[in-house]
């Protein structure tokens, strides 16, 4: 929450203010225009997905069927494959935006929101402007910022220590050895890459791989379907259980360290909420 000064002189907009211009401030903005309700998008890079155009390696793809992850009233083209290329993606959100006369105001970090109680709206400053509306979106993503790790001894490795979110390819790392730290997604494509381009990668795993990755190796396409309705029918316990079935016994860090598992999972407290988006959201 931010403190504004009295002289500050703050736009109205007409309809909410959407903070961020990835996939998903753009689909919210294009999906209020479908409806004929105008929208301010608010982005501090220079271009709309800038994570995947400034952030992401050049083997990326998308890791699910494209079906499945589409922005809404506009899908993908018939001529993609099932699994996009980053360029391939940033083709289509591009044009996503284009057709809908989405037009965010680019270069604008906000410094401040905060809600004004008494006249009900929402505050926004960036370096350059303030706003107000009666809505506010926060659509600034979950990976928006790197998470790096204070890793011992670090700060006198005489070699390249670099975070996915900077890495392109592996050029660079061609007949070298490289530790590769997690096996998400990023961990396996970067590691696939390295071996590509001739290096050696060693892959630093803290658990074992989850149920769900194997489900979706083996069944791919129709593994994700089954997932999404395990999820819909709010059976969390089942997927609980089988997360438990394929953990090694290895643990990292003491009864202490470890996140306690939560009372309610993000279904559950789901059918809890009094209001729920509109499921084209």
């Amino acid at each position: 929450m931010g403190s504004f000064g009295r002289d500050e002189v703050f736009t109205k907009v007409e309809g909410p203010i959407i903070v961020g211009g990835g996939p998903s401030g753009i689909a919210v903005a294009a999906c209020l225009k479908h409806d004929g309700i105008p929208s301010l998008v608010l982005e501090r890079n220079d271009c709309i997905a800038s994570l995947w155009q400034h952030k992401a390696y050049d083997c990326v793809k998308l890791h699910i069927p494209k079906e499945l992850c589409e922005l809404p009233l506009l899908g993908y083209p018939k001529s993609y494959p099932k699994y996009p290329t980053k360029s391939q993606f940033i083709s289509y959100i591009t044009s996503y935006a284009d057709h809908f006369g989405i037009k965010p105001l680019f270069n604008q970090t906000v410094e401040s929101a905060g809600f004004e109680v008494e006249r009900g709206v929402w505050r926004v400053k960036t370096q350059d402007g303030c706003y107000e509306s009666r809505w506010l979106v926060v659509a600034s993503g979950e990976n928006a910022e790197p998470l790096v790790p204070k890793i011992p001894g670090s700060e006198v490795f005489e070699g390249t220590l670099v975070h996915a979110s900077e890495y392109k390819n592996g050029d660079e790392f061609r007949g070298k050895r490289v530790v590769v730290i997690g096996c998400g997604n990023s961990g396996m494509e970067i590691s696939l890459d390295l071996c590509n381009h001739d290096s050696i990668p060693f892959m630093v795993v803290r658990n074992s791989v989850s149920y769900y990755l194997l489900i979706y190796i083996v069944f791919d396409y129709n593994g994700i379907i089954v997932l999404r309705a395990l999820i819909c029918i709010n059976n969390t316990t089942i997927i609980i259980i089988l997360s438990k079935l394929t953990n090694s016994k290895a643990k990292v860090g003491s009864e202490e360290d470890r996140c306690r598992q939560p009372y309610l999972y993000p279904v559950g407290i789901e059918r809890l909420l009094p209001v729920r988006p509109p499921a084209r959201l």
